[in-house]
């Protein structure tokens, strides 16, 4: 009878402990950085609009999207692109990006970080493109304003991009100068984000 009362009270202590480091681990997260819709066109989405972390934005054909984080961020999506609302608290930024096109413009020195498959990307205090074709596995940087540190990885090489550079993410993943200009391609995209 002793031996049940003990094992129950260890069973409660163990649940109780449990318990109180998952409510610790859950209040002890930064704030999250808002992320409001800002412009739109070709959407049904509207301006104002608030998500959150870990939401997943898809573009149609025809639509852009421009969303601004915490205070100093503004992204561009281009059709047919797909981002993930990854990682956005005051110290920790990161947004996923498997396909399509987008834009990052940043006014801080605030590390922000725009993830591929093979790739991790930083732009602060610039701006930046990024061109993900899914299909054949490459990936387009290119520095707009200022220059970005990229981490290839499965090579542990960090490179500091001045000029547009070609991933190619299959394994093992490896780049190349860019040889066209990546903002040939989706004029009308640049001069909408651009003319906001």
């Amino acid at each position: 009878m002793q031996q049940a009362r003990i094992q129950i009270i260890v069973a409660a202590l163990f649940f109780t402990v449990i318990a109180g480091l998952l409510l610790i681990r859950r209040f002890d997260t930064q704030p999250e950085e808002p992320v409001v819709i800002v412009s739109v066109s070709g959407s049904e989405r509207k301006v104002g609009e608030k998500l959150r972390r870990g939401e997943i934005i898809e573009t149609k054909v025809g639509e852009y999207l421009a969303l601004q984080i915490g205070e100093s961020v503004l992204v561009g999506i281009d059709e047919r692109s797909r981002v993930e609302l990854y990682r956005l608290f005051a110290d920790e930024r990161i947004l996923r990006f498997p396909r399509g096109r987008i834009v990052i413009e940043s006014q801080d020195k605030k590390p922000f970080l725009i993830e591929t498959n093979k790739t991790q990307s930083i732009v602060e205090n610039g701006s930046a493109t990024f061109i993900n074709y899914d299909y054949q596995q490459l990936v387009t940087i290119a520095p707009i304003k200022g220059s970005i540190q990229t981490h290839i990885k499965n090579t542990n090489e960090y490179i500091l991009l001045p000029v547009p550079i070609n991933v190619s993410e299959k394994n093992p993943p490896t780049y190349l100068a860019a040889t066209t200009d990546p903002l040939s391609g989706a004029k009308k995209f640049y001069e909408w984000f651009f003319g906001i």
